[in-house]
Protein backbone atom coordinates (compact mmCIF):
# COMPACT_ATOMS: atom_id res chain seq x y z
CA UNK A 1 0.00 0.00 0.00
CA UNK A 2 1.17 2.99 -0.88
CA UNK A 3 2.24 5.92 1.93
CA UNK A 4 -0.24 8.49 0.63
CA UNK A 5 -2.90 5.70 0.94
CA UNK A 6 -1.99 4.98 4.82
CA UNK A 7 1.44 2.55 3.74
CA UNK A 8 4.15 2.68 6.09
CA UNK A 9 7.22 5.15 4.79
CA UNK A 10 9.79 2.00 5.50
CA UNK A 11 12.53 0.47 2.92
CA UNK A 12 9.83 -2.58 3.11
CA UNK A 13 7.39 -0.72 0.97
CA UNK A 14 10.04 1.67 -1.40
CA UNK A 15 9.42 0.78 -4.78
CA UNK A 16 12.75 2.01 -6.86
CA UNK A 17 11.19 3.26 -10.46
CA UNK A 18 13.51 4.59 -13.24
CA UNK A 19 12.33 8.20 -13.60
CA UNK A 20 10.44 7.32 -16.58
CA UNK A 21 8.38 5.18 -14.47
CA UNK A 22 8.09 7.01 -11.30
CA UNK A 23 6.17 10.17 -13.47
CA UNK A 24 3.85 7.90 -15.10
CA UNK A 25 3.04 6.55 -11.77
CA UNK A 26 2.45 9.69 -10.32
CA UNK A 27 0.70 11.22 -13.50
CA UNK A 28 -1.99 7.82 -13.19
CA UNK A 29 -2.03 8.86 -9.13
CA UNK A 30 -3.12 12.43 -10.29
CA UNK A 31 -5.15 11.26 -12.35
CA UNK A 32 -7.06 8.96 -10.35
CA UNK A 33 -7.13 12.02 -7.83
CA UNK A 34 -9.00 14.06 -10.45
CA UNK A 35 -11.77 11.30 -10.56
CA UNK A 36 -12.45 10.99 -6.66
CA UNK A 37 -15.38 12.61 -5.21
CA UNK A 38 -14.54 15.86 -3.14
CA UNK A 39 -16.40 16.79 -0.59
CA UNK A 40 -17.61 20.51 -0.74
CA UNK A 41 -16.52 22.72 2.15
CA UNK A 42 -19.21 23.56 4.82
CA UNK A 43 -21.15 26.79 4.15
CA UNK A 44 -20.52 30.05 5.90
CA UNK A 45 -22.77 31.73 8.40
CA UNK A 46 -23.53 34.56 5.60
CA UNK A 47 -23.28 38.21 7.09
CA UNK A 48 -25.45 39.77 9.49
CA UNK A 49 -26.63 43.20 9.22
CA UNK A 50 -24.86 46.25 8.80
CA UNK A 51 -24.29 48.16 12.14
CA UNK A 52 -26.13 51.44 12.70
CA UNK A 53 -25.27 54.50 11.30
CA UNK A 54 -24.17 56.95 14.17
Amino acid sequence: QAWWDGGTTDLSNAQPLCRAHNLEKEHRRARKDLHRTRTPPPPTDPPGPPPPRP
